[in-house]
């Protein structure tokens, strides 16, 4: 086992000021409509089988600048977050090269677990202001929202829809030895 692969060994737990999910999504067939996801919990795990990263999001921490929407995102129209409200993910494989990582998983949204890969860059632990260590990871990815049933739309006058299908989700992360 060499010097930086016993070092990496164990689990990694978020870093929760440096770690949110945010996505995007097409609104009223032109411009993004964005959102972010404070409320999240992370891990990354190296063992002697392989790299495992996992976490969850609590969707009713989604970060909207209108109170209005926020509880339309809430409601049954799109998370029902009575019912589901948390959305997690899990992965299957990590393949890493270099800096580049691939994370083929599991997205558990509105009771509906689907596979989804995401794609990005993983860092190498790194010295943080408090003295320990980091390992910094961005990550993308996108995914049709009608495979979770979050289906909601509304036609519009010009013929398309206040909402895309398609939804693009950006996982940054910061972890720490647990």
């Amino acid at each position: 086992m060499s010097t930086e692969t016993a070092t990496l060994q164990g689990v990694w737990n978020d870093d929760k000021v440096h770690t949110s999910v945010n996505y995007e999504i097409e609104h009223n067939g032109v411009a993004p409509a964005r959102g972010t996801f404070p409320g999240v919990e992370a891990s990354l795990e190296y063992g002697d089988d392989g790299v495992k990263i996992k976490g969850s999001v609590d969707l009713t921490s989604v970060d909207l600048k209108d109170e209005q929407q926020k509880g339309h995102v809430l409601s049954p129209d799109f998370f029902d977050t009575e019912r589901y409200p948390t959305a997690t993910y899990e992965s299957t494989s990590v393949e890493l090269d270099g800096t580049n990582v691939t994370v083929q998983g599991e997205l558990t949204l509105k009771g509906q677990t689907k596979p989804l890969t995401v794609t990005g860059v993983i860092g190498t632990p790194t010295a943080n202001i408090a003295g320990g260590e980091s390992i910094p990871v961005h990550l993308k990815g996108s995914l049709n929202r009608h495979d979770y049933g979050v289906s909601w739309n509304a036609d519009l006058p010009n013929g398309k829809t206040v909402l895309g299908d398609t939804v693009n989700v950006e996982v940054i992360l910061e972890f720490v030895k647990a």
